[in-house]
């Protein structure tokens, strides 16, 4: 659905490409670097929401990082999701993953 919203408001072709890499059952290690940042944003966006309706954050942090997203990355996409407010999900409250 998403991709085909994109490709009715005419956004670029390297997006509505990324869009489609969406749907692919590949490693987003394979997608372009466009596809990767569109499959993490998705994957942070939904383990905060998770996170502040239903108490799953102490998974959340460990799955990015398994997944492949750098700590770096992650702290700065986790705390752009936190409300004005500050009353939302914060790096803070996701434990940091344990080694070993």
């Amino acid at each position: 659905m998403s991709l085909r919203i994109a490709e009715s408001w005419g956004l670029s072709q390297p997006f509505q490409a990324a869009m489609a890499e969406q749907a692919k059952t590949v490693p987003c290690t394979e997608m372009s670097a466009l596809g990767r940042a569109l499959w993490y944003g998705g994957r942070v966006a939904t383990y905060a929401a998770l996170a502040r309706e239903a108490a799953a954050e102490s998974g959340a942090r460990a799955m990015l990082l398994h997944a492949g997203l750098e700590d770096a990355v992650l702290d700065a996409m986790w705390r752009a999701l936190e409300p004005p407010d500050g009353a939302g999900v914060s790096v803070e409250t996701v434990p940091a993953a344990q080694s070993g």
